[in-house]
């Protein structure tokens, strides 16, 4: 991985993924995995002045869900302002459970965009993201300068493999 490749806040999502898949295998299900996914992101979100944050069945959230698994609000007088980050994760590793999700991310206005999920190895991880790149290039809302962070659980190694995806064109 280069971290040059991501941003600052991209790198602060990476080290809280990190952090809980060093302790991944004290966790009982995926729920208890996503959990603390969600937990550690509130507390990152919190970092930045001023962004409120919202998941659900989290300890640190301002509020559940906000339209997607994650997200982190920048408010003003009860008015978003900005949306620094969205996230969805699915551990559902067939193409079509990945897709049902992803799409989610493509129409969202945010300066990130964050999918988390899992394959079986690097082979998959590849497919999954030719997809994700497709749903990207031919969906019309997409501007130059989307940022998505893809987070990929590979299940062959234990670990994540990262990769960034900034969108080099514009549709219209």
């Amino acid at each position: 991985m280069n971290k040059n490749e991501f941003d600052e806040m991209e790198r602060d999502v990476i080290t809280v993924l990190d952090d809980v898949a060093a302790r991944r295998e004290e966790l009982s299900s995926d729920g208890d995995w996503t959990t603390q996914i969600k937990n550690g992101l509130m507390e990152c979100g919190h970092r930045y002045e001023g962004f409120s944050t919202y998941a659900s069945s989290c300890e640190n959230s301002d509020g559940g869900e906000w339209l997607y698994d994650v997200c982190w609000l920048k408010m003003e007088n009860k008015h978003v302002r900005r949306v620094p980050l969205i996230l969805e994760s699915e551990w559902d590793m067939s193409l079509k459970g990945l897709m049902d999700d992803f799409p989610k991310l493509v129409v969202g206005r945010a300066e990130h965009r964050v999918m988390i999920f899992q394959a079986k190895n690097k082979v998959k991880m590849r497919e999954a993201l030719r997809e994700f790149h497709n749903e990207i290039e031919g969906n019309p809302m997409t501007l130059m300068g989307d940022r998505y962070l893809f987070a990929c659980w590979d299940i062959s190694k234990k670990e994540f493999i990262y990769r960034s995806h900034v969108a080099r064109f514009d549709q219209e």
